[in-house]
């Protein structure tokens, strides 16, 4: 397979205008820390420590749990203030949740609908989760990505994008 290389971030930039205030919080948190979507989607509140100046966030399961190798992730600067908003939940549940997406999305689509029908979904119409899957994370941005009309992108590359900028400062 060819290097994966870090997307842009004026594609970012674009493609985030179409996302619903949450995954745009996940987006944000996701440029800031470079953790990997997996990490990202399993975030809940009592994984965050809040006590320091830097918060820190010790994701429950990662890659290398099973080597016995602590992971620990800063959260400071932007990714603390898009992160803030989600942490007034209970402590067990997920920060994003597609299902308040979902309400959001339906809302906005209410807002702009012109005619006085009411959406009924038809039957077999799939239903949010209580907690965004890596792919879901990763479909989401993929579909904002094309209403944006900007190229194809993944979650993934957001961690070259920061590991790049860290490298270079």
């Amino acid at each position: 397979n060819a290097k994966r290389q870090p997307v842009s971030i004026d594609v970012v930039r674009a493609t985030a205008c179409e996302l619903s205030p949450i995954v745009k919080a996940m987006l944000a948190i996701h440029i800031q820390t470079g953790m990997r979507p997996a990490e990202l989607c399993d975030m809940r509140p009592k994984d965050i420590d809040r006590s320091g100046e830097v918060w820190l966030y010790r994701p429950a399961q990662h890659k290398t749990k099973h080597h016995g190798k602590p992971r620990v992730i800063p959260i400071l600067g932007d990714a603390r203030e898009a992160l803030i908003e989600y942490l007034n939940r209970a402590p067990d549940s997920h920060c994003f949740s597609p299902k308040e997406a979902d309400a959001w999305f339906r809302a906005k689509l209410r807002s702009e609908r012109k005619g006085y029908g009411s959406y009924k979904p038809t039957k077999g119409t799939l239903r949010a989760g209580t907690k965004y899957s890596p792919q879901s994370y990763r479909q989401a941005i993929e579909r904002a990505a094309k209403r944006a009309k900007v190229g194809h992108w993944v979650p993934y590359q957001l961690r070259h994008l920061n590991l790049t900028e860290v490298r270079q400062a």
